[in-house]
């Protein structure tokens, strides 16, 4: 099991390139106590080496003390009893150290966590949503989750490191009236033990990444069987005891995989800590031959020992703390690698979305697709395939299309989340960048498929639409949320959620406050509803059309749908299939066209004629 030399050198670097960013965390999260902290372990350092001294003397003077008692000659305790103080005073300070030292780190550590907690959730808010389509994603999340709470306890491995380092200094200082090889010794004895650690963590670190995927299913195993979502089922099915063992097997191979490191890192650190152990008894015996040949007084023979002792623990110390260093390193840099991702260019000069066309000049297009393709990271074929048209303002179109067609990608692509592969979106003739809140997105809201459920009020809920708009009520009763909020024993302000406890709704139920939201948003001149009827009954499928109805004229309605029913309030039907457009008109010439939409229409409409 081989050194890897250039990666630990590689990483070594990479952390002391980083070390300035991480103490600009520190910064924002209270200098005056990394000030403070640093202050008083660099005393702690050389408190050791004073406290050592302190005794040489203290042993020295007792000497003299006694050689002249035995001579029967005046003796003056005065000296004595200074230095007897002083050390009664370092051991004073070095107390009025750790309780001052302890709870200001604490405090910056606490604060240090909420900053980069809070960085992360921001960016994480920023950056393109084109990463979260791509898995590998995910384990950059992860380990930058995992670096921002690295950053809470990372201060107490610094402030350890600066109390040995400076340690080692000063007793550096006291070995050299010895001789000045004596402390390079234990320097040079202790690099083997210190390749060692940093080689465990760096191959920690690698098996950290390496078993991510693995992590977040265990994860998502035990969710299964607590989560409320999953409940019905578990017991429905009765496939506890088969989800159980899965989990136990997958448990049991990341096990294996960290005890065979564990055990590895234990026999490599044990023999390269031999070394260190080897040069403090060497300079022991040095020492103690000089004493026993009366080269040096029994003060400095005791000075000699304990710098010895000290010297050994502190330099063992110091490789271990420079070795968590590193670890917690290697996860912060996952956190600023994280951090330093590309983002939305707030920058991005383009028409503001409230600035709506002169109706009087000739028609453009809103929204252009040109020869879009697009495909997932990480997938092998298209999800869309050369797909082009235009949609103009006002206009009420739908997507239909058999399940995997396409049509959710392609209403992502209209919002301005995803960039195409191949091809050009265009609104209101300006290219469109996934990378930049442009103007489509600004310009866009929707209600997804899988549309979010927050465990909020359900006024909270619909004003996250537009939190800068004030009518939610008028925006409930807009959405046909009557039915909804009479059934809720605070209306509006009702807390949903039952995690939380709250008010628990029907799918149906959340699809209509999900649709709320959509029309909370004001500057909003299109709308993109995907599967918007996918859990209403009847009665509000029948509310939604006439919601339709309504809303056409006064903005772009996109509707994505398997309900052909509800897709008949478009002017203009968009067919897809496996990811091209292959039919488009309104529903009448669709029917006459008699090709795949109106085998759909009437496979549908045979159902309820029959």
């Amino acid at each position: 099991m081989g050194y890897k030399f250039r990666e630990v050198a590689s990483g070594l670097w990479r952390f002391l390139v980083l070390f300035p960013q991480i103490l600009s965390v520190y910064r924002r999260a209270g200098w005056a106590y990394f000030v403070s902290s640093s202050l008083l372990m660099i005393y702690d350092g050389v408190a050791v080496s004073i406290s050592i001294y302190l005794t040489k003397l203290l042993i020295d003077e007792a000497e003299l003390l006694w050689v002249a008692h035995q001579a029967n000659e005046p003796i003056d305790y005065t000296t004595l009893g200074l230095l007897i103080g002083g050390q009664i005073a370092v051991w004073i300070a070095v107390l009025t150290k750790e309780v001052l030292w302890r709870p200001m780190c604490s405090i910056l550590g606490t604060r240090a966590n909420y900053v980069a907690q809070t960085d992360l959730a921001a960016k994480a808010s920023r950056i393109p949503y084109r990463y979260y389509e791509d898995p590998t994603f995910y384990n950059k999340i992860e380990g930058a989750g995992k670096g921002s709470v690295w950053l809470e306890y990372i201060v107490v491995f610094i402030f350890q490191a600066i109390s040995n380092i400076v340690s080692i200094v000063s007793i550096a200082g006291i070995l050299s009236l010895f001789s000045g090889w004596l402390s390079l010794l234990v320097i040079v004895a202790a690099i083997p033990y210190f390749l060692a650690q940093l080689r465990y963590i760096l191959d920690g670190h690698e098996l950290f990444h390496y078993q991510g995927l693995d992590r977040r299913r265990l994860e998502y195993q035990v969710k299964v069987l607590c989560d409320r979502a999953y409940a019905k089922e578990v017991r429905l099915f009765g496939f506890a005891e088969h989800w159980l063992a899965n989990y136990k097997a997958l448990w049991e191979k990341c096990y294996q995989e960290n005890r065979s490191l564990f055990l590895a890192r234990n026999k490599v650190v044990l023999v390269a800590g031999l070394p260190p152990i080897a040069a403090a008894a060497a300079i022991y015996i040095f020492i103690v031959l000089r004493a026993s040949q009366g080269s040096i007084s029994l003060g400095d023979l005791a000075m000699g020992l304990a710098a010895t002792v000290q010297f050994s623990q502190a330099t063992t110390l110091v490789a271990n703390g420079i070795a968590q260093l590193f670890r917690c390193g290697l996860f912060v840099e996952d956190y600023f690698e994280f951090i330093n991702l590309p983002e939305d260019n707030k920058n991005a000069t383009t028409q503001p979305p409230s600035v709506r066309p002169d109706t009087s000049a000739a028609r453009e297009p809103m929204i252009s697709f040109r020869n879009v393709s697009f495909q997932y990271p990480g997938e092998r074929g298209h999800v869309l395939h050369d797909v082009s048209f235009d949609l103009y303002d006002s206009e009420t179109i739908a997507l239909v299309g058999r399940n995997g067609a396409g049509k959710t990608t392609l209403a992502k692509l209209l919002c301005g989340l995803l960039e195409p592969t191949e091809g050009t979106v265009l609104f209101r003739g300006q290219v469109v960048h996934a990378d930049s809140p442009n103007a489509l997105r600004e310009a866009t809201s929707a209600v997804f498929q899988d549309f979010a459920q927050y465990e909020q009020t359900v006024e909270d809920n619909i004003r996250l639409g537009d939190v800068d708009r004030p009518d939610t009520e008028a925006v409930a009763r807009a959405a046909r949320l009557d039915r909804v909020l009479t059934g809720l024993p605070d209306g509006l302000q009702t807390p949903l959620g039952r995690s939380l406890d709250g008010t628990d709704l029907s799918v149906g139920q959340w699809q209509h406050v999900a649709l709320a939201r959509c029309l909370h948003k004001a500057d909003a001149q299109v709308l993109i509803l995907d599967e918007p009827t996918a859990a209403m009954d009847p009665e509000a499928e029948y509310e939604l059309y006439n919601l339709l109805v309504d809303i056409a004229g006064s903005q772009t309605t996109i509707l994505v749908s398997h309900r052909l029913s509800t897709v008949r309030a478009a002017s203009r039907v968009l067919v897809l299939d496996e990811g091209r457009l292959c039919e488009e008109g309104s529903h009448e010439e669709l029917l006459q066209l008699d090709g795949i939409y109106a085998k759909f229409f009437r496979m549908q409409a045979e159902r309820y004629q029959a």
